[in-house]
């Protein structure tokens, strides 16, 4: 707020009549102005009106000559009153402002009421409420701390692995044909979308490299064989939440779950095993439907546990194997794949940001279609046996 000094014909007195930004005329003591008047008068004093420097006084209708005389004279008598000892009472400090108002005029009613009482009564309703405020803070109950939820999080996940890899051919079921077995490391990825009626929908993305170890009672063993797997899924599904699952009062998440998925593995067995046979470059593709469920229950108020078990439907797949990588005469080579099956599972411990925890991988796919081909005027067919691949080890994701 703004204070202009106001000046008039009058002796000088204690109190001087000010005017704020909004025209009020209200008589201030010295300390609530903070220097609107410096000399000693008399309550029952006519106020002095400052005339407008623009022309004519507002109160005396002065013509301008007797404005600047008036203001020549009002300024050397203030200086005088300044000089000599002053007689009056020192007026009563004043209250530092209030968070409400910002400014305080206590110890002067006529103030307040000139302004329509919102001096005083806002410092005095500011200060009740104040500590209104700090009494209910002290007597709330403490927050409770954030829980963890049982429902799937929105947002992203990345994550590393490691494994254990092992994949066998069956000519005769039950007998080991070859196998390939090896370490694998992986990096995965995740994005997710949740909707209001708790359904959610979930991007997957996995890449793993190992250098497998080759060994076969017909064609030798190999070492350092370059193997790159990559799995790409797109799932939907939807959280059931129960408080009281089983009438046990166990808090507990349900998250069933289907989709589609494609799964590429390139095997590298160019080279020469230990029997003089030689290798070949191999493509394999794998179209599925997994279809899974994920439990998960609280152990903690900011851990849970989540376990997840899949189903895989075969649908389709085909191997491609580079023949010429053996005899430039012969071609690529396309088994189709028309049966199998594969599951999966994992347990993770699980916190806001990191969840840990076991998982394993598992394909079961029937020998394939016989595929015909020539090679230097030759008819051969060539098959791809049946197989099995078994995958475990342990996983870390962070969640942002």
């Amino acid at each position: 707020m703004r204070f202009v000094k106001t000046i008039d014909d009058a002796a000088p007195r204690a109190g001087r009549l000010c005017r704020g930004s909004g025209g009020a005329a209200v008589l201030l003591t010295l300390a609530a102005l903070g220097g609107c008047a410096s000399e000693p008068e008399t309550a029952n004093q006519p106020a002095r009106v400052a005339p407008s420097p623009a022309g004519p006084s507002a109160a005396g209708n002065l013509p301008e000559d007797s404005y600047r005389r008036r203001l020549a004279e009002y300024a050397a008598g203030n200086a005088v009153a300044a000089a000599a000892p002053s007689h009056a009472q020192p007026p009563a400090p004043a209250q530092p402002p209030t968070p409400a108002t910002g400014y305080s005029v206590a110890g002067n009613e006529g103030a307040a009421a000139a302004f329509g009482g919102a001096g005083v009564g806002a410092s005095k309703g500011s200060g009740t409420a104040v500590a209104e405020g700090a009494a209910a803070a002290e007597n709330r109950p403490p927050a409770r701390p954030q829980v963890i939820g049982l429902g799937t999080r929105p947002g992203f996940e990345i994550g590393v692995q490691v494994s254990d890899y092992r994949y066998q051919e069956h000519l005769v079921a039950n007998t080991v044909f070859d196998q390939q077995t090896g370490t694998k490391v992986g990096l995965t990825g995740s994005g997710t979308m949740t909707f209001r009626s708790r359904a959610f929908v979930t991007l997957d993305l996995r890449a793993a490299y190992s250098r497998n170890d080759y060994s076969s009672p017909g064609s030798g063993t190999e070492t350092g064989i370059n193997e790159l797997l990559t799995d790409i899924r797109l799932l939907g599904g939807r959280d059931f939440l129960s408080d009281d699952a089983f009438g046990l009062g166990w808090n507990l998440g349900i998250a069933p779950y289907v989709g589609l998925g494609y799964r590429f593995l390139y095997n590298d067995l160019r080279g020469i095993t230990s029997a003089l046979a030689l290798g070949y470059q191999r493509f394999s593709h794998y179209v599925y439907l997994p279809i899974g469920v994920t439990p998960r229950f609280r152990v903690t108020d900011n851990s849970r546990i989540g376990v997840t078990m899949e189903y895989d439907q075969f649908i389709a797949g085909w191997e491609d194997s580079n023949l010429t990588d053996v005899n430039p005469a012969a071609p690529m080579v396309k088994n189709e794949q028309n049966s199998g099956y594969g599951m999966r599972g994992s347990a993770m411990f699980e916190t806001s940001r990191w969840s840990v925890g076991p998982f394993f991988d598992y394909w079961n796919i029937n020998q394939s279609q016989p595929a015909l081909f020539v090679v230097g005027g030759v008819l051969l067919e060539g098959t791809e046996p049946h197989n099995q691949t078994i995958e475990y080890g342990m996983q870390s994701r962070y969640h942002f």
